[in-house]
C-alpha cells in the first residue's frame, strides 16, 4: 500500500472517549478566493494538454494525495485542580513550630490576663462559656435607661437656661482686628458665656474703631460687631484689617472736600460701617457671601481692594454704581430705624434708634405699630413725657417701648409727625424682630 493510500494518523496524546465515534478529519480548503480556484485548473505551460478532470488532479483513476490535517486543540485542563495539574507542587511538609510557642508563652504570661470579680461572682463563671444575658444583674437594663433619661433632661435643662441668641447673625463672641493705619492688633471676647456683653472688650474695641483724622471715639453697634465677628469666620478665622472705621463728622467732610469718594451721611459717622481690606482673590467671594446674609449693606471695591460692610438697609452695591456724588441721604430721604436686637421675650423692652437724620429734628409719634409677618398688629407706646410726638434731636435718638407683645417675628413702624423736614418719609420700619411669649 502507498503512502497516499495510508490511513490518516492522530498527532499527540488524545485519548479516545469512550461510547462515540471518534471525530471526522478536518482537511485544509484550498486557499484564495473561488475564481482564483476556478481559474488555477490548467497547469503547465498554455497550450499544454491538462492533465485530468480536475485541471492538477492525477491522470489515472488513482485517489488525491492525502492532504496535511487540521486537528483540534487540546483542552484546556484549567477545570482540575492544582494538585491534580501539578502534584509536585502541592507535595509541602507541614511541620508544626514549637519554638513559635515558646516565645508567646511568656509574652502571654506579661499580659497578667486574670479574671475579675465581677466574672469570678457570676452564678455561670465556672462554664466553659458564660452567658452573658445570666451574668447581667436585676435591673442592669432599667437603671441603664434611667440614666440615659436623666443625662437627656440635663442637657435640656442647661439648653433651656442658656440664653437665647439675641440677633440673627451672630459671631463666635471673639474678635481679632488690626487697624491699618496705626498698626494696632486686638483681639477680643466680648461676648460671655451667659450671652452678656463685655463692657471692656467693647471700650478696646471702640479705641481701635477711633476716627483716624482727628482719634475721636464713637460706640460700635454690637449689631456690626457681632456681623464684623461672622465675616471673620467665613474668611478663614483671619485677623481682619480694617482700614476704615468710625469717622467723625467733621473729618468726614474734609475727606469730602478733598475730593474723596465718601458720602455725605455716611454710616461711619454713627459706628455702624467698617471698611475691611482682603486679598484680591478672596474679595468677591466674600462680598457675595456678605449679600446673601441678606441683613446689611456689602459694597465691592476691587480696584481699591476692600469691602465696605454696614448694618443698614439690606443692599449691595459695587465702586461705578456706589452714586456717592449724588448724596442720596439729603433731606432724610434714607432713614432708618434700627433696634437694639433681634430677639426679644414677651414683657421685655425694646429700644429703637433713628440713623440717618441728615436734616434734624425730626418728631416722631408716640404710639408705634407692632406689626405681625403673619398679619395683625399692635399698638405700642414710647416712653416720654410728650403727649403727641416725641423729637429726635439728632442721628442716633433713641425711642424706648417699655413692655411688646409676644407676637412673633415681625417689625415695628414709626409714624414722623408733621411739619416734615425736606425729605423726610412718612413712615419708619425697624429691621425684622422675633418678639416670643414668656417672661424675661
Amino acid at each position: 500500500m502507498g503512502r497516499d493510500d495510508d490511513p490518516p494518523r492522530r498527532l499527540g496524546r488524545h485519548p479516545r472517549p469512550r461510547g462515540r465515534a471518534p471525530p471526522a478529519p478536518l482537511r485544509q480548503l484550498p486557499l484564495g478566493p473561488p475564481g482564483r480556484r476556478r481559474r488555477a485548473r490548467r497547469v503547465g505551460p498554455r497550450g499544454a494538454r491538462a492533465r485530468g478532470a480536475g485541471g492538477d488532479g492525477p491522470r489515472s483513476g488513482a485517489p488525491p494525495p492525502g492532504r496535511r490535517l487540521l486537528l483540534a486543540r487540546a483542552p484546556s485542563d484549567h477545570h482540575l485542580p492544582r494538585r491534580q495539574r501539578d502534584p509536585l507542587r502541592e507535595l509541602v511538609l507541614r511541620v508544626p513550630d514549637h519554638r513559635r510557642d515558646d516565645r508567646l508563652r511568656p509574652r502571654v504570661a506579661r499580659l497578667r490576663v486574670v479574671r475579675s470579680r465581677a466574672a469570678a461572682a457570676r452564678p455561670d463563671a465556672d462554664l466553659q462559656y458564660p452567658d452573658p444575658r445570666h451574668a447581667r444583674p436585676r435591673g442592669e437594663r432599667l437603671h441603664q435607661m434611667m440614666r440615659a433619661l436623666l443625662a437627656v433632661l440635663v442637657l435640656a435643662a442647661v439648653a433651656s437656661a442658656a440664653p437665647p441668641p439675641r440677633f440673627f447673625i451672630m459671631g463666635d463672641g471673639h474678635l481679632a482686628i488690626v487697624n491699618a493705619h496705626t498698626d494696632e492688633h486686638l483681639t477680643v471676647r466680648y461676648r460671655r458665656e451667659d450671652g452678656t456683653y463685655d463692657a471692656d472688650a467693647l471700650a478696646r474695641l471702640r479705641r481701635v474703631f477711633r476716627s483716624g483724622g482727628d482719634a475721636r471715639e464713637q460706640d460700635v453697634s454690637l449689631r456690626l460687631i457681632e456681623v464684623l465677628s461672622h465675616v471673620q469666620k467665613m474668611a478663614g478665622g483671619h485677623p481682619l484689617v480694617l482700614l476704615s472705621g468710625y469717622r467723625s463728622p467733621t473729618y468726614n467732610q474734609s475727606l469730602k472736600n478733598q475730593g474723596k469718594q465718601v458720602a455725605g451721611g455716611s454710616m461711619h459717622t454713627e459706628g455702624l460701617a467698617a471698611d475691611l481690606a482682603f486679598p484680591r482673590p478672596q474679595l468677591p467671594k466674600l462680598w457675595h457671601q456678605v449679600r446673601d446674609l441678606d441683613c446689611c449693606g456689602a459694597g465691592y471695591y476691587a480696584k481699591e481692594g476692600f469691602l465696605h460692610v454696614d448694618v443698614g438697609r439690606p443692599r449691595f452695591w459695587e465702586a461705578t454704581t456706589s452714586r456717592v456724588d449724588e448724596n442720596l441721604s439729603a433731606g432724610n430721604a434714607r432713614m432708618f430705624a434700627r433696634t437694639e436686637f433681634d430677639r426679644y421675650v414677651g414683657g421685655e423692652p425694646i429700644t429703637v434708634s433713628l440713623h440717618a437724620l441728615t436734616v434734624p429734628p425730626v418728631r416722631v409719634a408716640r404710639v408705634a405699630k407692632l406689626v405681625a409677618d403673619g398679619g395683625g398688629q399692635r399698638e405700642l407706646r414710647f416712653e416720654g413725657d410728650a403727649e403727641g410726638c416725641l423729637e429726635a434731636a439728632s442721628t442716633g435718638a433713641h425711642f424706648k417701648v417699655g413692655e411688646a407683645p409676644g407676637i412673633g417675628r415681625g417689625h415695628l413702624e414709626l409714624t414722623t409727625c408733621e411739619p416734615r423736614p425736606e425729605r423726610t418719609p412718612e413712615t419708619v420700619e425697624t429691621n425684622v424682630i422675633d418678639v416670643r411669649a414668656g417672661s424675661p
